[in-house]
């Protein structure tokens, strides 16, 4: 994966470091630190292994799982991915055997688990919704949509939940609108167009490419008003997960990676070149804008898995609007998280810009040098905050393009304000050069 070097670090006396907590500004880039170097991690071995995905018809979103696809066919892999109409079609095609792995929402999903379909969530393809709810020019508040017609693809998925908060915040009674069933999104955008339904809960890259331009008004976004809301889960049959963890692991992994890519600002341009060669119609333009959009808002974020807290959340969603029959006895019922956690076990946290600053403290005694903040820290600029409290020995700091240290002698504190290149450093005394630190710039991307 090419993208921004980043420090990932170990220690020479086995000196454990814990690891940083995402944070700094949404529009960042992001870059990957882990306690293992990303250059050292074992690439999945799919060579042989023959699936297939199937999703519903492709939209920009789509093309984060596209990303996957490729990481999983650079690792040998021989995969498929078909598409259907509705994420029920989806859910129908994995438990008839028509295809390994589907692509819908979690509610879909334990919909039909809970109607008797042998199915399970294994993998998150899309952490948070990019949708907004969209109304014509003449309604400019939830308020206003008050006998106004409504069109969903069902009020028995993602669209019921996201119609029933719409509802809830305007202040309104199911009664209070005309709520039809209309069909997937490209199928709506050209309903409330023609006049035919007034507002409906759509994607970003249907909002800004095709709505916004024509004057449509979004009311509500449900990426910064419902962050809690998981957009989409991968689903198998539990013979099929048990009988290819090597494939579960590895898709998980890859939609990790994938998710760290499209996080990564630098990949801008690769996004919007992958975007308008996958998806006809869908302008260079368009595509940048709901790009954007995503960084703003966190959809894809970078260390984005399935937790129990998260599945749980949403649950307890799903019945409040009584979507489902019965609260699961436990979230492994339906979802499997022990892949996605591996997955980001395996590549580490990351953390955005500005993380750059490392503090070292050598010891009055025995050459130990203490590190601090040094996960997640950029290639290119870096401050390092050195205390030497030693007249023994030294604090040295040297890599590619650097080599910066203390006398000997010298006791006190010093900053090295340093740019930082792909490679090896080290933090180290020169006369106990074993109780030093080790840090490795790799690329991520």
């Amino acid at each position: 994966m090419k993208g921004k070097p980043v420090v990932l670090v170990t220690t020479l006396a086995l000196v454990s470091l814990m690891l940083g907590a995402f944070s700094g500004d949404a529009r960042s880039s992001v870059a990957e630190s882990a306690g293992a170097e990303s250059q050292q991690l074992a690439i999945p071995n799919l060579r042989g292994e023959k699936f297939s995905f199937v999703s519903t018809e492709p939209g920009v979103n789509t093309v984060v799982l596209f990303k996957a696809v490729e990481y999983l066919k650079q690792w040998g892999a021989d995969v498929e991915v078909k598409h259907v109409q509705a994420p029920a079609n989806v859910i129908a095609a994995v438990a008839a055997g028509q295809a390994d792995i589907g692509d819908a929402p979690p509610l879909v999903g334990l919909q039909a688990q809970q109607a008797g379909l042998d199915i399970k969530a294994f993998a998150m393809s899309q952490p948070r919704t990019d949708d907004v709810f969209v109304a014509k020019s003449s309604i400019t508040s939830l308020s206003g949509l008050r006998g106004a017609t409504i069109g969903v693809l069902t009020t028995r998925g993602l669209n019921g939940v996201q119609l029933a908060q719409v509802l809830s915040v305007g202040n309104l009674n199911p009664s209070d609108v005309n709520v039809i069933f209309v069909g997937g999104q490209g199928v709506r955008v050209t309903a409330i167009i023609a006049g035919r339904i007034d507002a409906t809960p759509i994607s970003f890259d249907n909002y800004k490419g095709i709505l916004q331009p024509q004057g449509f008004n979004s009311l509500y976004n449900f990426a910064t008003q419902m962050p809690n809301l998981l957009r989409s889960f991968l689903w198998a049959k539990p013979s099929w997960i048990a009988a290819n963890q090597n494939v579960a692991a590895a898709v998980n992994e890859a939609l990790l990676r994938s998710f760290r890519w499209v996080s990564n600002t630098k990949n801008r341009q690769a996004f919007i070149n992958l975007t308008t060669s996958r998806l006809t119609g869908v302008t260079a333009t368009a595509a940048g804008s709901v790009y954007d959009d995503w960084i703003k808002y966190q959809i894809f974020h970078p260390n984005a898995i399935i937790t129990n807290a998260a599945v749980t959340l949403n649950q307890s969603l799903f019945l409040q609007h009584d979507l489902i029959n019965r609260r699961p006895a436990s979230v492994s019922e339906w979802v499997d998280v022990g892949y996605s956690q591996r997955a980001l076990n395996k590549l580490g946290k990351i953390r955005t810009r500005g993380a750059n600053q490392i503090a070292a403290t050598l010891a009055a005694t025995g050459g130990r040098i203490a590190v601090k903040g040094a996960v997640g820290i950029f290639n290119g600029p870096a401050v390092f905050s050195v205390r030497d409290n030693s007249r023994t020995d030294n604090v040295r700091l040297s890599g590619p393009g650097i080599n910066r240290a203390t006398g000997i002698a010298f006791r006190g504190s010093v900053t090295w304000r340093v740019t930082l290149r792909p490679g090896t450093y080290t933090l180290r005394s020169d006369r106990n050069r074993a109780r030093g630190s080790r840090f490795i710039v790799t690329e991520t991307g």
